[in-house]
């Protein structure tokens, strides 16, 4: 889901921009280690959690997760 243009160019453009090349180019990097969010949602079903639900923002890079724990 995520979009690797805007998370591995856009993202460490910006971290040009303002003078923190390093940060910006280690946050893509370290996050594609995270679960997608179906993985996620999954996980937090194994984890007794009910209807989890999630929505997808910022062209697939965000996503917020919630449900009712059982």
């Amino acid at each position: 889901m995520c979009s690797r243009f805007t998370f591995h160019t856009v993202v460490p453009f910006i971290g040009r921009v303002f003078g923190k090349t390093t940060a910006y180019k280690y946050l893509p990097e370290s996050t594609e280690r995270f679960l997608n969010a179906e993985e996620l949602k999954t996980a937090m079903e194994d984890a007794g959690f009910a209807d989890v639900q999630y929505k997808v923002v910022f062209f697939g890079n965000i996503c917020t997760h919630w449900g009712v724990k059982k």
